[in-house]
């Protein structure tokens, strides 16, 4: 790729982990094109997961569901000033923002319209070059495979978010546990309810490492449902139990998980930031492919994908443990299809199997970059 750019606009995917995925790609667009203004269109909302990015020049949100008075007001504001538009989200949106406000763009685009699709064949057409998607193929490494086809070189290390007053801000909300014990953080709501694991695995857990000396600290959002559901939870929890919840921006969480001795999370952003920041991270997951969703290692480099479709494994600093039944991954949202909706998988799923992949994390430490077999 010979073209120089000035102006670069990549458009992120709708969730804020998304956004944190798409972090190689942003890098990999700055190292190749390091004079150029790099800016990134998210959801609003969204803004604190490239908080401190130095790859980023300015973040432009726009709301999920604008109207179209709206929507026309921002492509008005935004113009026809970028050189270059990547796009990982194959939605009409995006794909209708780069048309409108770049000159050469790039974007993923559904998998049947490679081979003759009609309804969106305009999409290939506006674009100098496509990847179609593949359902089985991490995010993350999708991500990079987009920019090769601009001429970009392989990336693969997450760039979480960064707040300069992280030390102060967590001395004053942990003063007992910060920089004096040994804490685990655990996160116990995802974005979606029917990724929750339940409560009764969450006590066990938090009482078998207080026997083991350990802090516990909980994590979550300002989100309401969120807080209405960790106060039930807090009653449920063993005494002690320290939490955070509401009370610090994603980039003070980057830092709280880089000293943590073990994270253990579900499917959500929390996740993906531990692995990110190389803490020892066990994973629970349900209904979601590991092929397409699983947290990825810090310093995992392929040339395999860092996890299988199914079964309970681990890849460097991520021990993943995946809820059972054969419909597992079903990839819906829930035995009921719906967002509040119960999985039975992660009911089931056993608080000895995670109390065991949390036992081998704080005996053998954070190993990064090498894959072990799956075990179910």
């Amino acid at each position: 790729m010979a073209r120089d750019y000035e102006r670069i606009l990549l458009l992120a995917r709708p969730s804020i982990g998304d956004v944190l995925l798409a972090t190689p790609l942003l890098h990999a667009l700055s190292a190749r094109w390091p004079r150029a203004v790099v800016d990134v269109l998210i959801y609003s909302g969204h803004e604190q997961i490239l908080e401190g990015n130095p790859d980023v020049d300015d973040v432009i949100s726009v709301g999920k569901h604008p109207s179209l008075r709206e929507y026309r007001e921002q492509m008005r504001r935004m113009g026809r000033n970028y050189d270059l538009g990547m796009s990982v989200s194959t939605s009409d949106r995006a794909l209708l923002y780069l048309l409108a406000c770049a000159r050469d763009r790039y974007s993923v685009v559904p998998a049947d319209e490679t081979s003759g699709g009609w309804r969106s064949a305009w999409k290939r057409w506006i674009c100098r070059d496509t990847l179609p998607a593949d359902p089985d193929m991490h995010t993350l490494e999708q991500n990079h495979r987009l920019g090769r086809l601009a001429g970009l070189a392989p990336g693969y290390a997450v760039v979480p978010p960064r707040c300069p007053d992280s030390d102060r801000t967590l001395s004053e909300a942990l003063p007992a546990v910060w920089e004096r014990e040994r804490y685990a953080v655990l996160h116990l709501t995802p974005g979606h309810p029917f990724k929750r694991w339940h409560l009764d695995g969450w006590r066990s857990l938090a009482a078998w490492l207080q026997a083991r000396g350990v802090a516990v600290v909980l994590t979550g959002s300002t989100g309401a449902e969120e807080r209405t559901y960790l106060d039930a939870a807090a009653e449920a929890l063993p005494a002690g139990v320290h939490s955070v919840a509401g009370r610090l921006r994603l980039g003070h969480l980057s830092a709280l998980l880089e000293r943590c001795v073990l994270y253990v999370g579900p499917d959500t952003v929390a996740t993906h930031l531990a692995a990110a920041v190389g803490a020892s991270t066990v994973a629970i997951f349900g209904p979601t492919n590991p092929l397409k969703w699983a947290p990825w290692p810090r310093g995992y480099a392929g040339p395999q994908q860092p996890f299988a479709r199914i079964g309970t494994q681990r890849s460097g600093n991520v021990f993943l443990v995946q809820g059972p039944g054969e419909c597992v991954p079903c990839q819906k949202q829930g035995c009921e299809r719906h967002r509040w909706s119960r999985s039975d998988c992660l009911d089931q799923l056993e608080a000895k199997l995670v109390i065991a992949a949390a036992e081998q994390m704080l005996d053998d430490g954070p190993a990064r970059g090498v894959r072990q077999a799956s075990s179910t």
